[in-house]
């Protein structure tokens, strides 16, 4: 393996020939080279790097000459012979090089692959597909459970996740956006574990220091929870999608059956990319992002072993904000234009006007913490038909039941919040660590659809219409994240289609399908779905937002900004067992963020009206006074993030002191809240759980102001 110092750089001449050598799957020994290794990396060199084919060819058959005792490299040197002459457009004198190269050193895993591959296209058969050893998930956990002894003291985060790399046989990557992050250079760790299992001792590395783990792309990412949470969200250019040209595909399927093992430290990004085109012959090349001028300058830290080079590039390029494309038989790495949210309609873009700020660290760390709490609760309690049940939860309980039940009505509805919280988190079925509860739940609502589009029994007077508009607002959520094109955006638009015909000519929804009256509850349930599933790239009806605004335009007070429920006034419904609970503004706060969906500038009166109202009536965890309305911080935590400034900051304040202490920490109802609030009667611990998680996650993403 190769290793840089940053002192190293200087010379680029001599770290590119170091670079390119550590193509070879053989390690090349850093310390008393023979006089034939050191001949190779001049030949190399002069191959790869000035393009001397002709000397490149003298070089490797002096190696030949003089150094027959040494099998491999003189294997390599026919292998390379090989690939000159075929370079050269000698067709006949390659595939006989190559030829020697199998025939007299078939025993050399060095070449044979390679060379095997170049004969069959020299000889014009079909190049088949690469077998390539792909390490699964359960592969890597498994081999975490290697006993290790580890002792560093002030070391840096790369520094020891290589280490374990080296102690587990497995990828173990850490984030350069951490070193990036610090002007000292980085997490200092120091470290004395014996004869512990090696997850055991990344799990102690990655507490101590607010960090979390997840496997991603063949490889262990150590990074802060939120941007393990972003980079789950990316999407890369042709990966298989339809439409894709033959050179494109071409490209994609290099990049996924060559593999190779490499180890960078302090390395410059072209450095690398120069060292990708001399695995693969593939054309990389660094290009300024869209709309600007700057070429990526990185200095890449990381290690793969036995990676696809998909797979290697994608962890490369990830820490450093970068993307590739594959364009005119170019595979071309850029600056992403933005990091993407976890969420769809938690993002800028699913907003007219986000001005959030992001949290410090502290609040960073804690927030991140209290998702990872949720979601592992939510997880938990997951019937196994994909649902979660509002009364019947404690079923999966461990040992002593969590309580907290709500009523079976309402299990629609809390199955498409848990699974919004999810996907919040940027967590989908395709990736994640809960894709497999992900893909359980989407596949439950799917099977509730019928032939209508309408997800779930038309029961309880018309109430259902909740739980189909939240499972609508899922599936084209999912849809977003994804790009998915087969059954999930089918399932999410004839969701949508039905929920434009429930809809009330030139209104909003309530109870059913076009009842005649309406409600601003229903309403924005509808909207969230509706605006959604339009980011998606779905068909929604032209004018269906725009009547959705107009009924919140009849139901909102033009002195004081505040929303009615069915009328311009009222404070809006309770349930029977808590009409006590005072009113609070959760119509007006559905009103100010679906308005702010349906197109209304964020500075509009009527929206700096209903924020003001919002700011006086700040979110306090107090169960005696019977003041916690889970459902009004929700819209009320989307709604001020959509705004953004000092009365945002205020909110999020709020809400931080009332979300994170209020978490259970204890027993199997640890990562849940307890359903205090007013319709926590209704939907129950699970309930509460997803709306307050979804909540942390508004609190923990970072937003770019307009």
């Amino acid at each position: 393996m190769l290793f840089f110092e940053r002192k190293n750089m200087k010379a680029f001449p001599t770290a590119a020939v170091a670079l390119l050598i550590a193509a070879w799957p053989v390690p090349i020994a850093t310390c008393e080279e023979s006089e034939a290794q050191r001949a190779f990396e001049k030949a190399y060199f002069k191959e790869n790097a000035e393009r001397d084919l002709a000397g490149a060819l003298k070089e490797y058959r002096l190696i030949i000459e003089k150094h027959e005792d040494e099998r491999t490299t003189v294997a390599k040197a026919w292998l390379r012979i090989g690939l000159c002459l075929e370079k050269l457009g000698k067709k006949e004198e390659a595939v006989e090089a190559l030829s020697r190269a199998l025939s007299a050193y078939k025993d050399v895993a060095a070449i044979r692959e390679e060379a095997q591959a170049a004969l069959k296209r020299l000889k014009g058969v079909a190049q088949e597909e690469v077998k390539v050893k792909k390490t699964s998930s359960a592969q890597i956990l498994a081999a975490l459970d290697k006993k290790v002894s580890i002792e560093v003291v002030e070391a840096t985060l790369s520094d020891v996740t290589h280490i374990m790399s080296e102690l587990g046989g497995v990828n173990i990557v850490a984030d350069q956006r951490l070193a990036d992050e610090d002007d000292s250079g980085g997490i200092m760790v120091s470290l004395s574990v014996s004869d512990i299992d090696l997850k055991s001792a990344l799990k102690l590395v990655t507490s101590l220091k607010g960090l979390a783990w997840d496997v991603m792309h063949g490889a262990i990412l150590v990074s802060r929870p939120e941007y393990i949470a972003e980079y789950r969200t990316l999407e890369w250019f042709g990966d298989g999608r339809e439409g894709a040209d033959e050179s494109v595909q071409a490209i994609l399927k290099t990049l996924r059956s060559r593999t190779l093992s490499a180890d960078f430290q302090d390395t410059p990004i072209q450095v690398v990319m120069r060292y990708l085109w001399s695995v693969s012959e593939l054309n990389f090349i660094l290009v300024p992002a869209e709309g600007t001028s700057k070429i990526p300058d990185s200095m890449v830290t990381i290690k793969v072993v036995d990676s696809t080079l998909e797979t290697a590039l994608r962890l490369i390029l990830m820490p450093h904000n970068l993307e590739y494309r594959v364009e005119d038989e170019i595979v071309k790495i850029s600056a992403r234009k933005k990091a993407l949210g976890p969420g769809l309609m938690n993002s800028p873009d699913g907003r007219a006007g986000g001005g959030a700020k992001p949290p410090d660290g502290k609040d960073r760390t804690h927030l991140a913490e209290a998702v990872s709490m949720g979601l592992e609760w939510l997880a938990a309690h997951q019937g196994a038909d994909g649902m979660w049940s509002s009364s019947g939860f404690n079923a999966n309980c461990r040992a002593a039941k969590c309580g907290g039940e709500g009523d079976k009505e309402s299990d629609l509805g809390v199955t498409g919040l848990a699974t919004l919280a999810f996907l919040g988190r940027g967590m989908t079925h395709k990736d994640g660590a809960y894709a497999g509860v992900v893909s359980k739940a989407l596949m439950a609502m799917m099977l509730k659809q019928d032939t209508d589009g309408c997800i779930g029994m038309r029961t309880g007077a018309g109430r259902w219409i909740y739980g189909h508009s939240i499972c609508a607002l899922a599936l084209a959520e999912c849809t977003g994240l994804t790009g998915d094109e087969g059954m999930i955006r089918n399932a999410a638009q004839k969701a949508v289609d039905f929920l434009a015909v429930c809809q009330n000519p030139g209104k909003g929804w309530r109870y059913g399908v076009k009842p005649g009256d309406n409600d601003s509850s229903c309403t924005a349930w509808a909207v969230m779905a509706m605006k959604s599933a339009s980011i998606a790239g779905l068909k929604v009806p032209s004018g269906a937002l725009d009547s959705a605004r107009a009924w919140y335009e009849s139901v909102t007070d033009s002195e004081t900004g505040s929303a009615g429920y069915m009328t311009r006034g009222d404070s809006g419904a309770r349930p029977a067992e808590r009409v006590n609970y005072p009113p609070q503004e959760a119509m007006t706060a559905a009103s100010v963020f679906c308005r702010i969906l349906c197109g209304e500038a964020v500075d509009a009166p009527q929206i700096l009206l209903g924020a003001k109202r919002i700011s006086r009536c700040l979110p306090e965890y107090n169960v005696k006074e019977r003041k916690i309305d889970m459902y009004y911080w929700y819209f009320g935590t989307l709604a001020m993030s959509s705004l953004g400034g000092k009365q945002w900051e205020s909110w999020a304040s709020a809400m931080k002191a009332a979300l994170i202490p209020s978490q259970i920490r204890m027993a199997c109802a640890r990562g849940s809240w307890d359903p205090e609030c007013v319709w926590g009667i209704s939907g129950g611990r699970v309930y509460s759980t997803a709306l307050c998680t979804l909540m942390c996650e508004v609190l923990a993403r970072t937003v770019q102001g307009k």
